[in-house]
């Protein structure tokens, strides 16, 4: 990942992410993911969720969130 921003656009910031698996198109997952408060990028054709950008407490609400989409 990198900051994107500011004075150091292109600083690399280490991380890790989960790589979603759907039938779907990239596009319309993010839209669901985005409708239901949750941020992840498209990357090569498929849909990434940082794992740094998920607060503990919102592990739960995240994790039902993606239980309910159709993959």
């Amino acid at each position: 990942a990198y900051v994107g921003g500011g004075p150091l656009p292109e600083e690399k910031i280490g991380s890790v992410a989960i790589r979603i698996i759907s039938r779907e198109k990239p596009q319309k997952l993010i839209k669901a993911l985005r409708d239901g408060g949750v941020i992840a990028r498209v990357e090569n054709e498929s849909v990434l969720l940082d794992v740094r950008t998920i607060m503990e407490d919102d592990i739960e609400s995240v994790t039902r969130l993606l239980n309910g989409l159709a993959l």
